[in-house]
Protein backbone atom coordinates (compact mmCIF):
# COMPACT_ATOMS: atom_id res chain seq x y z
CA UNK A 1 0.00 0.00 0.00
CA UNK A 2 2.85 2.36 -0.43
CA UNK A 3 2.88 4.69 -3.70
CA UNK A 4 5.96 7.36 -4.85
CA UNK A 5 3.46 10.24 -5.22
CA UNK A 6 2.12 11.43 -8.63
CA UNK A 7 5.31 11.81 -10.39
CA UNK A 8 7.52 9.38 -11.25
CA UNK A 9 10.72 9.52 -9.22
CA UNK A 10 14.17 9.20 -10.73
CA UNK A 11 15.93 7.23 -8.17
CA UNK A 12 16.31 4.45 -6.79
CA UNK A 13 14.72 1.79 -8.97
CA UNK A 14 15.40 -0.90 -7.18
CA UNK A 15 16.17 -0.66 -3.33
CA UNK A 16 18.34 -3.87 -1.22
CA UNK A 17 18.98 -4.75 2.01
CA UNK A 18 21.97 -7.17 3.37
CA UNK A 19 21.73 -9.74 6.29
CA UNK A 20 23.80 -7.10 8.37
CA UNK A 21 21.14 -3.78 7.28
CA UNK A 22 23.04 -1.83 5.29
CA UNK A 23 21.62 -0.91 1.93
CA UNK A 24 22.32 -0.56 -1.66
CA UNK A 25 20.98 0.55 -4.55
CA UNK A 26 20.43 0.17 -8.62
CA UNK A 27 19.42 3.09 -10.92
CA UNK A 28 17.90 1.82 -14.03
CA UNK A 29 16.75 2.77 -17.69
CA UNK A 30 14.82 0.35 -18.70
CA UNK A 31 16.53 -3.28 -18.69
CA UNK A 32 20.74 -1.36 -18.19
CA UNK A 33 21.56 -0.67 -14.19
CA UNK A 34 23.28 3.01 -14.98
CA UNK A 35 24.01 3.57 -11.51
CA UNK A 36 23.74 3.23 -7.34
CA UNK A 37 25.68 1.21 -4.77
CA UNK A 38 25.56 1.47 -1.20
CA UNK A 39 23.84 4.32 0.65
CA UNK A 40 24.78 2.87 4.30
CA UNK A 41 23.29 1.19 7.74
CA UNK A 42 20.70 3.36 9.46
CA UNK A 43 21.15 0.15 12.69
CA UNK A 44 19.53 -2.69 13.66
CA UNK A 45 16.49 -0.78 15.52
CA UNK A 46 15.56 0.88 12.41
CA UNK A 47 12.38 -0.95 10.31
CA UNK A 48 12.05 -0.07 6.67
CA UNK A 49 8.66 1.78 6.08
CA UNK A 50 8.61 2.01 2.81
CA UNK A 51 9.79 5.01 0.09
CA UNK A 52 8.33 8.24 -1.45
CA UNK A 53 9.79 11.83 -2.17
CA UNK A 54 10.03 13.80 0.38
CA UNK A 55 11.23 16.78 -0.18
CA UNK A 56 9.90 16.99 -3.81
CA UNK A 57 13.24 16.87 -5.84
CA UNK A 58 12.34 13.65 -8.24
CA UNK A 59 14.59 11.47 -6.06
CA UNK A 60 13.07 8.20 -4.13
CA UNK A 61 13.45 8.46 -0.38
CA UNK A 62 13.57 5.97 2.40
CA UNK A 63 11.28 5.91 5.16
CA UNK A 64 11.91 4.03 8.80
CA UNK A 65 10.68 3.30 11.99
CA UNK A 66 12.61 3.33 15.14
CA UNK A 67 10.69 1.83 18.11
CA UNK A 68 7.58 4.71 18.24
CA UNK A 69 9.05 7.12 15.98
CA UNK A 70 9.65 7.56 12.35
CA UNK A 71 12.61 8.95 10.24
CA UNK A 72 13.54 9.18 6.66
CA UNK A 73 16.62 9.30 4.91
CA UNK A 74 16.71 11.90 1.94
CA UNK A 75 18.55 10.10 -1.41
CA UNK A 76 20.35 11.78 -3.63
CA UNK A 77 21.92 10.64 -6.66
CA UNK A 78 25.33 10.01 -4.69
CA UNK A 79 23.46 8.12 -1.76
CA UNK A 80 21.82 9.99 1.74
CA UNK A 81 21.98 13.91 1.36
CA UNK A 82 20.16 14.37 4.17
CA UNK A 83 17.30 13.34 6.91
CA UNK A 84 16.38 13.30 10.51
CA UNK A 85 13.71 11.99 13.10
CA UNK A 86 10.65 13.36 11.66
CA UNK A 87 7.91 12.51 14.98
CA UNK A 88 5.49 9.68 16.35
CA UNK A 89 1.94 9.80 15.84
CA UNK A 90 0.95 8.72 19.16
CA UNK A 91 0.62 4.77 20.00
CA UNK A 92 -3.10 4.35 18.54
CA UNK A 93 -1.71 5.55 15.12
CA UNK A 94 -0.94 2.74 13.04
CA UNK A 95 1.02 3.19 9.25
CA UNK A 96 -0.91 3.07 6.27
CA UNK A 97 1.36 4.06 3.17
CA UNK A 98 2.71 6.40 1.19
CA UNK A 99 1.67 8.97 -1.63
CA UNK A 100 1.58 12.66 -2.57
CA UNK A 101 -1.91 13.62 -0.80
CA UNK A 102 -2.01 17.23 -1.14
CA UNK A 103 -0.56 17.06 -4.70
CA UNK A 104 2.27 19.10 -4.27
CA UNK A 105 4.97 16.49 -5.27
CA UNK A 106 6.22 15.48 -2.65
CA UNK A 107 4.98 12.37 -0.29
CA UNK A 108 2.76 12.15 2.78
CA UNK A 109 2.70 9.31 5.18
CA UNK A 110 -0.93 8.46 6.24
CA UNK A 111 -2.09 6.82 9.52
CA UNK A 112 -4.96 5.38 10.93
CA UNK A 113 -6.33 5.70 14.22
CA UNK A 114 -7.34 2.12 15.39
CA UNK A 115 -9.76 3.39 17.84
CA UNK A 116 -11.62 5.79 16.10
CA UNK A 117 -10.72 5.07 12.30
CA UNK A 118 -9.98 8.59 10.84
CA UNK A 119 -6.70 8.84 8.90
CA UNK A 120 -4.39 11.53 9.35
CA UNK A 121 -1.78 13.03 6.76
CA UNK A 122 1.46 14.16 7.79
CA UNK A 123 2.50 16.49 4.96
CA UNK A 124 5.95 16.44 4.98
CA UNK A 125 9.03 18.93 3.61
CA UNK A 126 12.21 18.07 3.40
CA UNK A 127 12.88 16.02 6.97
CA UNK A 128 9.89 17.94 8.79
CA UNK A 129 6.20 17.51 9.50
CA UNK A 130 4.74 20.93 7.41
CA UNK A 131 1.23 20.28 8.31
CA UNK A 132 -0.91 17.43 9.88
CA UNK A 133 -4.81 16.78 8.41
CA UNK A 134 -7.53 15.09 10.18
CA UNK A 135 -9.55 13.39 7.16
CA UNK A 136 -12.02 11.64 9.53
CA UNK A 137 -13.43 7.75 9.47
CA UNK A 138 -15.12 6.29 6.72
CA UNK A 139 -17.42 5.07 9.62
CA UNK A 140 -18.44 1.38 10.93
CA UNK A 141 -19.14 -1.12 8.44
CA UNK A 142 -15.95 0.26 5.95
CA UNK A 143 -12.80 -1.19 5.69
CA UNK A 144 -9.77 0.22 3.48
CA UNK A 145 -9.03 -2.10 0.33
CA UNK A 146 -6.81 0.56 -1.34
CA UNK A 147 -4.70 3.67 -1.61
CA UNK A 148 -3.73 5.19 -4.32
Amino acid sequence: MERAGRRQCRRPDVLFQDAGGAYATWQTNGSTITGGGPIGNPGGSFAFRGMGDFNGDGTSDILFKNGVDYSEWLIGNNGVVGGAAIGNPGAAWAFKGIADIFGNHQSSILFENTTTGAYAPWDLNDAAVRSVSNLGSPGAGWTEKAFV
